[in-house]
């Protein structure tokens, strides 16, 4: 399976929890073998990485762009050392 997309609306960090698509998906699937991040450098997904993490359950994560400064990738991979 790939997906691309956004599960949650533009705002949602100010929203509390929401069920999303990736939710849906992830409960069906779980545990998924490789989760693959490349995330915008404006994104924080905080909120998509609690649900990646917590309901997914990815086996393997790459992440993209972790050398940047300031990038959701960089955060995601200090939380996984």
């Amino acid at each position: 399976w790939l997906l691309v997309g956004s599960p949650y609306p533009l705002g949602h960090e100010i929203l509390p929890y929401q069920w999303n698509g990736l939710d849906v998906v992830c409960l069906h699937r779980q545990p998924i073998d490789v989760l693959v991040v490349d995330p915008d450098g404006d994104v924080p997904m905080r909120a998509e990485w609690h649900v990646a993490e917590e309901v997914c359950r990815p086996r393997r994560v790459l992440l993209h762009n972790v050398n940047l400064p300031n990038h959701a990738a960089g955060w995601i991979y200090q939380s996984l050392l």
